[in-house]
């Protein structure tokens, strides 16, 4: 089966607002694929961003979301604002958020449950072990607990990233050997959990971590993932194409 390569770029906190704008202007002149390509900035830049991409067929992305819909939760952002954003893809369960704000595999279980009401909206699952942890047992429980209750919808679309997290913004991917054995546990769980159909229709995995316009290419031919998740590469309109065409062809 023939899938849309997707290739989404997670900004961090790396861009300004007017810095991200310029990033996606000169991605809307210059990008020219057949995949679909997700712009993720910082929660301020999504409006500007937003803006640029309207009449394009560069997708918008959000770096994170609330676990819950509305109420006294200062600093948070509702799934149903991004929303009205124009955001289609949001991100859950980065390893970042994970180690900096003290997300658990429950909270990204409640985060799921929410953007998965919205039919617009399609979630990220962000999973991968720490150096020195068994990755089998690690992948196992995050997915197991973030998809425990959930009911997906026919080919209500789900991406997994599979991100080890020693692998980010260290400059040492993982080998795309690795990478592939992680991809087939992966699909082997998902599928214990919904079924052959189900994996084959809503479910999308990506690999993220160091991946740059070099090595891209060995996670679509050697690892066999339908998409990337990137991030300082994406930084760079000229880097992150090449990238792009890297993986593509």
């Amino acid at each position: 089966m023939l899938r849309t390569k997707i290739i989404v770029a997670n900004w961090k906190m790396n861009l300004g607002v007017k810095a991200s704008a310029k990033l996606a202007v000169d991605l809307k002149k210059s990008l020219k694929t057949k995949s679909e390509v997700v712009l993720c900035p910082e929660f301020v830049s999504i409006p500007a961003v937003s803006a640029v991409l309207k009449k394009t067929k560069i997708k918008l992305g959000a770096q994170n979301v609330a676990g819950f819909n509305s109420g006294a939760y200062t600093g948070e952002v509702s799934a149903n604002s991004l929303k009205e954003l124009g955001v289609k893809y949001v991100i859950i369960g980065h390893s970042e958020r994970r180690q900096f704000q003290g997300e658990t595999d429950e909270i990204v279980n409640q985060k799921l449950k929410l953007v998965l009401q919205i039919k617009s909206l399609i979630p990220i699952i962000c999973v991968g072990e720490k150096a020195g942890e068994d990755g089998p047992t690690i992948l196992k429980q995050q997915l197991s607990a973030t998809f425990k209750g959930v009911k997906l919808e026919s080919k209500q679309k789900v991406l997994i990233a599979y991100e080890p997290v020693f692998a980010i913004g260290t400059g040492k991917a993982l080998n795309p050997e690795s990478a592939f054995g992680a991809r087939e546990f992966i699909s082997v769980l998902m599928v214990k959990l919904y079924g052959y159909k189900t994996w084959l229709n809503n479910f999308v995995t990506l690999y993220g971590g160091s991946v740059n316009k070099d090595n891209a290419s060995v996670y679509s031919r050697v690892a066999k993932f339908d998409g990337l998740l990137v991030g300082g590469a994406s930084l760079n309109a000229k880097g992150f194409k090449d990238l792009i065409k890297a993986f593509t062809n």
